[in-house]
């Protein structure tokens, strides 16, 4: 049977929806796609400024201090991922941004949005990265919907993609490998007879550096090396996870497509500052950010949080003694009103706090999270309406106008304390960032 006739004529069409089986004998090859931006942050920052299209280009990490995304141009001169921004910033020719997130996070919208058109079960698996799950089909067809996947995306966002298919996650992953480090394309599916043999055992998902030095000396270099050794000794070398990894290199599904993002158990925000900062109401500034920052994905999940936590960090690289304290409050009722949550994190930073001591990193812990649902108050006080009706207006406008569009006086005044001088505008969520023609 050729691979039109599984398919509706204009199953692979921009407007159309999924591909529509027409052969039920084909259930047992149902396949994973991976969808992987290529570059992510460098292909962020180029899509708004391709006269860098073919130079060396880096974005920083927080306060510019080390390499978290490379061109394939800065690789060539020798940059490495996380090599320190000092050591490189004299290399001809190369461009480097400071982080951009707003502006990295609203593209990645985009292009899953531009997946999720497709009308097929997706798994968002990071910033750069989704998981799909793909219809029974042929080999051909499977590429052929692979290869509309990456034109819709480009075509939409400006984005380049490679996706990789194949009969798990973990040859998804390499099969996307192949396609970008190997076979030059943008969509590959895993053929483990010939692409065993050619995905490095380090680039295989869940390998990292320690694992991938273990198994070389033990003279696996190869994904096909690591399908030849013994279960039991791939298990006592790398643990239940690694026999999970040789299980899925064979096709075994062991890790199922999560297509319902389960809520987290704790959220975390905490940076680094460039400098060392000492005074308190600096602090409450940043700590008032912060506590936003986590209530907005709070409510996002639809949760309520039990207990905050507050800590704060001196240089550990600084001799002499440090002081690194950290403080949980439990609330009385759990809730996700930001005030709430604000008021009781200063409390926690203020009987932590010690004069004297230069801080450099703050942050703030929201736990023992749990459903809206099950919101359960006490005889001493009773919900108020109002509380999450403002929450919900507040938040709705922050999305539609910006990050901060409202925000809270303690957060008003002083000075970033981040590094940030590469960085460039916020093109798609500031009005006044706007990209400007002519």
């Amino acid at each position: 049977m050729s691979c039109a006739a599984w398919f509706d004529a204009d199953a692979l069409d921009p407007g159309a929806r999924a591909p529509r089986l027409l052969d039920e004998q084909l259930l047992d090859r149902r396949r994973i796609a991976l969808v992987d931006c290529n570059q992510f942050y460098v292909s962020c920052e180029r899509l708004f400024r391709p006269e860098l299209a073919r130079r060396p280009v880096v974005v920083l990490s927080n306060n510019d201090g080390c390499v978290v995304a490379r061109s394939p141009e800065a690789r060539a001169l020798g940059v490495g991922s996380g090599q320190p921004w000092f050591e490189i910033r004299t290399l001809p020719g190369l461009v480097a941004f400071s982080s951009n997130y707003a502006l990295y996070e609203a593209l990645s919208q985009r292009v899953m949005e531009a997946l999720r058109s497709f009308g097929l079960p997706l798994e968002y698996y990071s910033i750069d990265e989704a998981f799909v799950d793909l219809p029974p089909c042929s080999d051909v067809a499977l590429k052929r919907i692979a290869e509309a996947m990456a034109e819709r995306v480009l075509q939409w966002t400006g984005i380049p993609v490679a996706v990789g298919v194949g009969a798990s996650k973990t040859q998804a992953k390499a099969a996307s490998w192949l396609a970008k480090r190997v076979y030059g394309c943008v969509a590959h599916v895993f053929e483990p007879a010939t692409d065993l043999v050619r995905v490095p055992v380090a680039e295989l998902w869940g390998i990292g550096p320690r694992h991938a030095a273990r198994l070389y000396s033990l003279r696996v270099a190869t994904a096909a090396d690591l399908l030849a050794l013994d279960e039991a000794r791939v298990k006592q070398q790398l643990s239940i996870q690694g026999l999970r990894l040789l299980y899925e290199l064979r096709g075994v599904v062991c890790h199922p497509l999560q297509t319902l993002s389960r809520p987290r158990q704790r959220i975390r925000h905490a940076r680094s500052f460039a400098g060392e900062l000492s005074a308190l109401g600096e602090l409450e500034r940043l700590l008032a950010l912060f506590v936003q920052r986590a209530a907005e994905k709070l409510r996002a999940q639809g949760s309520l949080c039990g207990q905050i936590g507050v800590f704060l960090q001196t240089n550990r690289f600084r001799q002499g003694p440090g002081y690194f304290p950290y403080l949980e409050l439990s609330l009385p009722v759990a809730s996700s009103y930001t005030p709430e949550l604000l008021t009781l994190a200063l409390v926690g930073l203020q009987q932590i706090y010690r004069p004297g001591q230069a801080y450099k990193k703050l942050g703030v812990m929201l736990q023992r999270l749990r459903p809206e649902a099950v919101y359960q108050a006490n005889w001493l006080s009773e919900p108020d309406p109002r509380r999450q009706a403002l929450m919900r207006i507040v938040d709705r406008l922050n999305r539609r106008h910006g990050r901060d569009t409202i925000c809270y006086a303690r957060q008003l005044g002083g000075q970033s304390p981040w590094r940030q001088q590469r960085i460039s505008p916020r093109y798609l969520t500031r009005w006044d960032e706007l990209l400007e023609v002519g």
